[in-house]
This record gives C-alpha cells, structure tokens and sequence, in this order.
C-alpha cells in the first residue's frame, strides 16, 4: 500500500498454492493518482510456467488513522483468466487496519465474480506484522477462500476447489532513500 508520503510503491512475493500443489508469484505497481484514489496494476501467476494474468484495482481510502485512529479503504478491482482470454472476475474489497501497541493488524473482506455471475467466491484475509527497524516487518498472513454457489460444472472444468486456506509466515525488507516498511492496509 502506499504510505503516507508515498507516492508510488512496488512490490513483489510469492508462496505455494496447496490447492493447485504449485508455486504461485505476483507483483503489482501502485500510484495515488489525487487525494484518497489510487491505481494498482498486477500480474501473478496461477501455476509458475503455464498462466500469466494480469489486472488492475482502484483504491479509495476513506479513513485514515490520523483522523480516525484506523485506516480503511474500499477497491473495485479486475483479475484476467490470462493475457489472452477475455474471462476474469471482478472483485469488491474492504479492507481496515490498525494497531495494537507494536503491532500492526490488517483485515480484507472480498467478493467476486466473473461477469456472467457463474463463479462466485469469498475471501477472508489477516495479517498481524511487527516492523523491526526501518526496513523490515515480520508476522503471519492468513488467507481463506471460499465459493459462495458458483456452477458446479465451471468448477470442475477448471478444477477449481471450494474452499482454500493460505497460512504463513510474511517477511517485508523496504528498498529505498526512504523506506514505510509497515503496510497501512494489505490488498
């Protein structure tokens, strides 16, 4: 996310997709355009070597924690199936964070669906991160997914499963003249 004096920032990280038993990558570049609006383009890979998708988010912060004491956002973003296919999902997320004495929480709540409402899925997603120093954060980033009656047969064409749990370890190092290693809120 980008921080409070930050204009743009980039990212990039990566993990192991029990569900597809395959390695999975992504990174994304984001700009605040003015005020609370932000643009965030990505690509990540759903099975490293076989599929590249791009997509794209708006952000609208809507609180922040020097007025509010937490930060809080609302995005519309789009996910393509791939480069070349014209399928993808679009997704509504909210998103809060907050702290409790060091430590920095950070909560997302997801719908999505393709365009024609055959796919339909829910997220829940955490993190509790502690920054050390300047430069680096450390925690936990927990991520459930869960299908909300999407076509039986979409799924099993695309073998998709009904429910996921990501769960593990985050580790952030800020590159910079001028590092925010504590992300304000996790999209």
């Amino acid at each position: 996310n980008v921080g409070d004096d930050a204009r743009a920032i980039g990212a990039g990280y990566g993990g192991y997709d029990g569900a597809r038993d395959s390695a999975r990558l992504q990174s994304f570049a984001e700009a605040r355009l003015f005020g609370p609006l932000a643009l965030r383009v990505t690509v990540q890979s759903r099975d490293v070597g076989e599929t590249v998708s791009p997509g794209a988010m708006a952000r609208l912060q809507l609180l922040n924690r020097a007025k509010h004491g937490v930060d809080g956002a609302v995005a519309l973003a789009y996910k393509a199936e791939g480069f070349n296919e014209p399928e993808g999902e679009i997704e509504l997320v909210l998103a809060v964070a907050g702290n409790l004495g060091p430590w920095r929480l950070l909560g997302n709540l997801a719908y999505g669906q393709d365009p024609e409402a055959f796919e339909r899925d829910g997220e829940v997603r955490a993190a509790v991160l502690r920054t050390l120093g300047t430069r680096y954060t450390l925690g936990l980033d927990a991520r459930g997914r869960f299908d909300l009656g999407s076509e039986r047969s979409k799924l099993l064409e695309r073998d998709e499963p009904r429910f996921d749990l990501d769960v593990g370890p985050a580790l952030m190092v800020a590159l910079g003249s001028r590092p925010t290693p504590c992300p304000k809120i996790r999209l």
